[in-house]
């Protein structure tokens, strides 16, 4: 096999030239921005003691890389640094780490596993965004910082678990994860089937919580929640119905469980697994984006006179 030993971790002409195995040689501290962007024929990496630092885009797109070794010492691993290694089916990170940046395995389709080590503070928005075959997240107790959407499209994802001890987050029994208060739902397991009632006392339901929950069918919106986000139930294809309680001030559902602001002047959401023909109410005067998309079983749409 025919291998490259680097000593300065920046290579402009990688993506033509590696195309096998790299190692670096000790006293590399980095690895360089886009150092190895792109090197689609890559398939292993071995980083040397002293690495510290791997900063943003510096495995991005190596599609074909499988297997990568990172050293005891690193602390940080950068923005997309292996953003869309599609091939990348496990990495063992050092427990020296401390930061994941954002996106930093985004798109890393064929991760099944990994463990976030303890000492771990950050992980950052999208870090774990549409890893499709990731079945399981342990937060350990020492992180403080998730990112906007972190895990947000992963449709094998059974569980989200929060170390008890964890001063900023939480999850319940099915592994849905929260701020450590419950106020706040961040995110469902793609995982996660049949009925969900979101606990009393969460105000806010965040951007994409229940995205790709494709086996989830029906779900209740208490009375104390003030907030749903963008995308919130988005690819949700066997949900019938969002229903919320009655004395919710800020949202209402139909019989249809349809999702409206409180006076349904304000169409939101049709759940994505609605079958058949569906007749808004006379109130309604506008209908959100994205209000009917991927309603894939939905026959026909009839809206008022009054839009």
């Amino acid at each position: 096999m025919e291998q490259y030993t680097v000593t300065g971790m920046s290579c402009a002409a990688c993506s033509a030239r590696v195309e096998k195995a790299v190692s670096a040689v000790p006293g590399v501290t980095s690895v360089s921005n886009s150092a190895f962007l792109n090197c689609t024929a890559l398939r292993r990496v071995t980083l040397p003691e002293g690495l510290t630092r791997i900063d943003k885009y510096a495995f991005e797109g190596c599609a074909a890389l499988t297997e990568i070794a990172l050293p005891d010492g690193l602390t940080s691993i950068g923005d997309s640094a292996f953003c869309a290694c599609a091939a990348l089916q496990t990495i063992a990170l050092p427990q020296s780490l401390t930061s994941l940046g954002e996106s930093a395995f985004e798109r890393c389709a064929a991760l099944t596993e990994l463990t976030l080590p303890e000492g771990l503070t950050r992980i950052g928005d999208w870090a774990f965004s549409e890893c499709t075959a990731l079945t399981g997240i342990a937060v350990p107790a020492s992180v403080t910082e998730i990112g906007y959407a972190a895990f947000s499209f992963c449709p094998a994802l059974r569980a989200i678990t929060v170390a008890a001890e964890n001063p900023s987050y939480s999850s319940d029994a099915l592994g849905v994860l929260f701020d450590k208060e419950k106020t706040t739902l961040i995110a469902a397991p793609g995982s996660l089937h049949g009925n969900y009632d979101v606990p009393a006392g969460v105000t806010t339901i965040d951007y994409a919580a229940f995205a790709f929950c494709k086996e989830l069918t029906m779900l209740t919106i208490p009375v104390s929640v003030t907030n749903i986000l963008s995308e919130a139930f988005d690819y949700c294809d066997a949900l019938r119905g969002i229903f919320v309680a009655e004395g919710n001030a800020y949202y209402s559902s139909d019989a249809s469980g349809v999702l409206f602001n409180k006076t349904q002047t304000d169409l939101i959401r049709c759940p994505g697994g609605y079958l058949g023909d569906y007749t808004a109410p006379d109130t309604v005067t506008h209908v959100k984006a994205y209000a009917f998309d991927h309603c894939g079983r939905l026959t026909t749409v009839t809206l008022p006179a009054s839009l």
